[in-house]
């Protein structure tokens, strides 16, 4: 049986993430735009609550990433956006989750930068 993560586990990983994200730039921008940088996170696993868009922010935070669509300039951009970023207060074993999700996806990006 597997033992859930403490709160001084998730701790640890907050830790590890900040600094992750700290030595990662520029950081990653969310879906090509260059307005907004962060990095989106899968849900951990099958039968999680779907939160939405979790993201990793530059600072090594695990938000929620709403996009609100406004009126932008008439022409080529009729519609423009909004970013709004929400820390989640997740409890250990779901912060868990998702900073060691948030920890391999840094990694990747920075073994591909060589």
């Amino acid at each position: 049986m597997e033992q859930q993560p403490t709160s001084q586990q998730a701790e640890l990983l907050r830790r590890q993430l900040t600094q992750l994200a700290a030595s990662l730039r520029p950081f990653p921008a969310f879906w090509g735009m260059t307005t907004i940088q962060a990095v989106e996170l899968d849900p951990p696993g099958p039968g999680w609550a779907d939160r939405g868009c979790v993201v990793v922010t530059p600072q090594g935070e695990i938000c929620l990433l709403d996009l609100i669509g406004i009126p932008g300039a008439p022409g080529l951009a009729d519609q423009d956006h909004v970013e709004e970023f929400q820390e989640l207060d997740l409890p250990p074993e779901e912060y868990a989750a998702y900073a060691r999700a948030a920890i391999a996806v840094l990694t990747a990006e920075l073994d591909r930068r060589g």
